[in-house]
C-alpha cells in the first residue's frame, strides 16, 4: 500500500518541480526513515498531499471581481515575476483586502473594477492605487530582499506587456 501512495506522491510532485524540492525532506523522513509508525504513513502521507496541493495551486477565487468590460471600468493587470525564488507555490493577490487570485511565477491575472481607490495587494503589501476610468493600470510582484521576500509595485504599460508576453494568463 506504502509503495501506490508513495508512487502517486512522486507522480503529483514531478508535475512541479518546487513544490517536490520543498518537500522531499518529508518525504524522506516519512518513507524511508520510519518516523511514523507503519499504520500511519498512509494518513500523514495523504495529508502532506491534500497541503501541498492547496499550496501549489492557482487561479482565481470566489472574491474575483465578476465586473466585465465596460468603458466605465478600469482594467488591472498582476503579473508574478518569472523567477526560481518561490517557483513552487502560488502567491495570493488581494483587492481591498480580500484574496481574489493566486498566481504561480510566470503567471498573471486581469480584472475589471469600479473607478476609484481601491487596495491592490500580497499578503504583508499592499498599494492604494487611484483606478481611473477607461485606463489600464499594471502591477508587478516581484522578489526581493525583505524578510518576506516578495513586493508589488506599479510598472509602465511598456514593461507590462513584456512580462506578459513571457507570462501565461490563469483561467
Amino acid at each position: 500500500m506504502d509503495e501506490t501512495v508513495e508512487d502517486l506522491i512522486n507522480t503529483l510532485w514531478k508535475s512541479d518541480g518546487g513544490c517536490y524540492a520543498k518537500t522531499e525532506f518529508l518525504r524522506v523522513k516519512i518513507l524511508d526513515y520510519g518516523f511514523v509508525e507503519e499504520n500511519m504513513k498512509r494518513y500523514v502521507l495523504l495529508i502532506i498531499i491534500s497541503f501541498l496541493l492547496a499550496a501549489c495551486t492557482s487561479g482565481k477565487t470566489e472574491f474575483f471581481p465578476s465586473q466585465g468590460y465596460s468603458a466605465d471600468a478600469a482594467e488591472v493587470t498582476v503579473i508574478r515575476e518569472r523567477r526560481m525564488v518561490g517557483l513552487g507555490f502560488s502567491m495570493k493577490v488581494l483587492l481591498d483586502g480580500d484574496v481574489i487570485a493566486r498566481l504561480k511565477a510566470g503567471q498573471y491575472v486581469t480584472f475589471y473594477v469600479n473607478p476609484g481607490v481601491h487596495k491592490i495587494g500580497i499578503p504583508d503589501q499592499n498599494i492604494a492605487a487611484a483606478l481611473e476610468r477607461g485606463r489600464k493600470h499594471y502591477f508587478a510582484i516581484t522578489t526581493d530582499s525583505s524578510q518576506f521576500g516578495f513586493e508589488i509595485d506599479g510598472i509602465s504599460e511598456r514593461k507590462a506587456e513584456s512580462w506578459m508576453t513571457q507570462s501565461k494568463p490563469i483561467d
